[in-house]
Formats: structure tokens, C-alpha cells, sequence
């Protein structure tokens, strides 16, 4: 933990806290506590269409969703994946540029699932979306040859990468429970997207 860069370790910090703290709760006063998260902070894509109604804290979801987790093995394999990859790309391109492609990735994640399913009353939640972000702008950072994007290398991992979460999609997680795998999908390519608008900027 020493080791991981500081926007990295606040991001992993709060969404281990944040499970906790509802994990404590199921446990001891509320055994709906998580639910009734999902309910208030998931993506819930009918409050946006209309289908529902969109309610004071329904903007705040954008975000709120990417903190809340459905179980231990969802929140584990989220966090071990934000360590590997964003402490790589935290330290490559520095905090400010970091924070922008986590929270625009996280956004269009969210907003990348709402297009494909727009009348849904399911909440998603999960830091998956940001993650995937930060991992399409990860794979632009390792495919760089010089001033330049070796696109030769970048586009097998991208097309590997959405032929394996459409896998996913189809099969659900190991624990059982669904993937939102538009959103991974959405936040994955507007990470690619960001990052080499970012690197083309820089020449």
C-alpha cells in the first residue's frame, strides 16, 4: 500500500470503507442496507428516460454507483484491478489527467448503458466502468513507439477486450450475478478515446 500512488490508494480506501460500512450494516441493523444503497446510489437508467421518475438525488448516481459493490469477490476483483492498473497510469501521466479519464470514463460507462437499455429499474453499481477506463488508457500508454500510437498492437487487445466482456455479458460473473457489460464496454473505449486525445495534445 505504500507503494500505490495517492489517487489510487484514496479510490481503493473508499470503496473497501464504503463495503464495509454497508457490510456492517446488513449484519447488525439494516439486512436490506445494500438494496436499499443500490437503490439510492446504483445507476438506475429508467429514472434518466422517464420511464421512472427522476428524483433530487438521481444525478448523484453517476458517480455513487461506481462506489457501491454487490459482494466481497465484486469489491476484490475491482480493487486488485484499480492497484494494478491505475497505480501504472496514475504514475504515468500524472493526478490531474488521472481523476479527468476515471470520472469521464465512469460517466460514460453509466451513460453507455443507459443507450442499450434506457427503460431498465435495475441499478448497476461497481467501479468496473472507471476501471475499464483506465485500463483502454493503460493499453494506449503501453502500445506508444516513440512520439506515436503503434495502433498495430492497440487494436488486437481492444477487439480481445470487447469479445471478452461480451463473453462475460453473456455468461454472467462467477459468482453468478449479471455483468453490466455495455458499461465496461463504454468506459473501456472512452478510455482509449481520452488517452489518445490527451497524448495527441502533448505533441
Amino acid at each position: 500500500m505504500f507503494n500505490i500512488p495517492p489517487v489510487t490508494k484514496i479510490l481503493t480506501g473508499l470503496l473497501i470503507a464504503i463495503h464495509l460500512v454497508i457490510f456492517a450494516l446488513t449484519n447488525t441493523f439494516e439486512p436490506e442496507a445494500l438494496n436499499i444503497a443500490a437503490y439510492f446510489g446504483g445507476f438506475i437508467p429508467a429514472h434518466w428516460s422517464g420511464t421512472e421518475p427522476f428524483y433530487w438525488w438521481t444525478p448523484l448516481s453517476i458517480i455513487s454507483f461506481s462506489f457501491l459493490h454487490a459482494g466481497w469477490m465484486h469489491l476484490a476483483f475491482n480493487t486488485l484491478m484499480l492497484v494494478a492498473m491505475g497505480s501504472g497510469l496514475e504514475k504515468s501521466i500524472g493526478i490531474k489527467k488521472y481523476l479527468m479519464i476515471y470520472v469521464g470514463t465512469t460517466l460514460f460507462a453509466a451513460f453507455a448503458h443507459l443507450a442499450l437499455y434506457p427503460a431498465s429499474t435495475m441499478p448497476i453499481i461497481g467501479a468496473s466502468g472507471g476501471i475499464s477506463g483506465i485500463f483502454g488508457a493503460m493499453i494506449v500508454v503501453m502500445s506508444q513507439s516513440g512520439p506515436s500510437v503503434d495502433k498495430s498492437r492497440l487494436m488486437p487487445v481492444i477487439i480481445a477486450y470487447i469479445g471478452i466482456t461480451v463473453l462475460m455479458g453473456l455468461m454472467g460473473a462467477p459468482d453468478g450475478s449479471s455483468v453490466a457489460w455495455i458499461a465496461h464496454i463504454g468506459g473501456f473505449l472512452a478510455g482509449v478515446g481520452f488517452m489518445m486525445t490527451l497524448l495527441k495534445h502533448q505533441k
